[in-house]
């Protein structure tokens, strides 16, 4: 795990942002956006936001679409925590948690991406998952540079001792 003196950790904080700011994207998406109603029998082009989706799940005791649906927020949850974990430590554990969460949010909403709210939100999951690929990259990078180094310093630890002997 990189420690504060990590170099790459402040480039692996700016793209972090674009987490943050997916994130905030795909939940302005979940609150304020038009979705497809769950109802079978209405029409097509029949829209509702995310929350009214839901009451309409609870509404018609449909508990499988509404765990499916009500699932998203804890899912948006942890990408959250995961990516402020990755931010504070630049852990690579946390930025595979964020990639997964983006994952099954595009999943999810990729399912609806005719709506306007489920469109938005697979662009903010499109936004944490790319930004979680190029900061796990830079940070698996980083621990490589720093694994090559401290084998370089031991070779030449080994060398001066060798000549001195």
């Amino acid at each position: 795990m990189p420690s504060e003196e990590w170099p790459g950790l402040e480039a692996l904080r700016s793209l972090l942002v674009l987490a943050f700011l997916g994130a905030a994207l795909a939940l302005g998406a979940l609150l304020f956006m038009q979705w497809r109603s769950p109802r079978g029998e209405d029409a097509a082009w029949v829209t509702m936001t995310h929350l009214r989706r839901l009451a309409l799940r609870l509404e018609q005791s449909d508990a499988g679409g509404l765990l499916s649906d009500a699932l998203i927020y804890p899912v948006l949850l942890i990408g959250l925590v995961s990516s402020a974990a990755a931010w504070r430590s630049g852990s690579s554990t946390a930025l595979m948690a964020l990639m997964l969460v983006a994952l099954l949010g595009m999943l999810y909403a990729g399912s609806m991406a005719l709506y306007n709210g489920a469109m938005v939100a697979v662009c903010g999951f499109s936004a944490m998952l790319w930004s979680g690929a190029v900061a796990f990259s830079l940070a698996l990078a980083a621990r490589s540079a720093t694994t090559m180094d401290r084998m370089t310093d031991r070779t030449n630890e080994s060398d001066e001792s060798g000549r001195e002997g």
